[in-house]
């Protein structure tokens, strides 16, 4: 999951859902970490908050903030010597200091509008991805994908996704698959674009456990749960190989991991596989393509959305390569 944001992982709190509309009370725990501590911390507050986001404090590319800011919201008054306690007690066992937070109260929100503001439709190439809150007219020619915002990665807002599914939108003309595996899935945005324009048989795995539920849930919601099944293991391991091979594999993570899994990627993919890798910047692509070359693919495209990079690999069986580079543009 790319960990530059703005990405919610849960679009509001328990206690509030998406018809909630107003007269409800909320507090918000905010903080800025180093980024090393801020996973742990996320992680430490998403056991007592309904709902945990990340932001880069004054992002600037090409290099990544080092500072992450922080907010969880929660449907009851936080104990603050409570909330202390359980930051000293991660920041140490990282041997960090204490983080300094505040809490403040919010009132009177009304999260429906909230969501509609924070996840308007997005478009990215043949895709228009839109909340169930959405009650306008989907525009001609585009495919429509029902997703809102959960506990997983993957709402269409980000640009790592959006190249993906850009990636999906160029690759679905040129040859059909028969068995897909999306990676890294989130909330299975990936998997909902690949079953709107194939007929293949999908598997959407993740390290997370929750986003299985996710995927799960939005797989029905587009009546494609038939043909996505959602599993929840790291990496490449037993499920995942259990219906290997694999003709076409997206995965949407980070660049560290999608170079240390290349090799195991390989061993999942058929003869004439097509691999999408995506959640990575500009610099990084050299590196990234330097280590699926290592393992038998050739560049085929890379679709780029400001920082953001979407590289299409593929087994060095097919014919020639063809490069193509679409420039750095927003979703068409």
């Amino acid at each position: 999951m790319p960990e530059p944001g703005p990405e919610t992982r849960k679009a509001a709190p328990v206690g509030a859902s998406h018809s909630d509309a107003g007269g409800v009370r909320f507090w918000a725990i905010r903080l800025t970490v180093d980024r090393a501590l801020g996973p742990a911390i996320e992680d430490a507050l998403s056991g007592i908050a309904g709902s945990v986001s990340r932001f880069e404090e004054n992002p600037e590319w090409p290099e990544p903030s080092n500072a992450w800011r922080i907010e969880a919201i929660a449907d009851a008054e936080p104990d603050r010597d409570g909330i202390g306690a359980l930051l000293a007690a991660t920041a140490e066992a990282l041997g960090a200091p204490t983080p300094r937070f505040e809490i403040t109260v919010l009132d009177d929100v009304d999260w429906l509008a909230l969501n509609r503001r924070q996840f308007p439709p997005v478009t990215a190439g043949r895709f228009f991805v839109h909340g169930s809150h959405f009650d306008g007219t989907v525009p001609n020619g585009k495919v429509p994908i029902c997703l809102d915002a959960g506990p997983a990665f993957g709402a269409g807002t980000h640009g790592s996704t959006q190249g993906a599914l850009m990636a999906i939108d160029r690759l679905a003309g040129l040859r059909s698959w028969r068995r897909i595996l999306d990676l890294g899935c989130g909330s299975g945005i990936l998997s909902l674009a690949l079953a709107a324009l194939t007929d293949a048989e999908i598997l959407a795995s993740d390290m997370e456990e929750a986003a299985r539920d996710n995927v799960r849930s939005n797989a029905a919601a587009n009546g494609v749960a038939d043909r996505i099944t959602a599993v929840h293991e790291h990496g490449v391991g037993a499920a995942v190989r259990k219906t290997a091979p694999y003709d076409l594999v997206a995965a949407n993570i980070l660049a560290e991991p999608l170079m240390s899994m290349a090799g195991d990627i390989a061993e999942v993919t058929a003869a004439e596989a097509t691999v999408i890798l995506s959640g990575l910047i500009a610099p990084q692509e050299r590196d990234v393509l330097a280590a699926y070359r290592c393992v038998g693919f050739e560049h085929r495209m890379t679709m780029a959305l400001g920082p953001w990079s979407t590289l299409v690999v593929a087994r060095r069986t097919e014919p020639g390569p063809q490069h193509l580079r679409p420039g750095r543009a927003g979703p068409r």
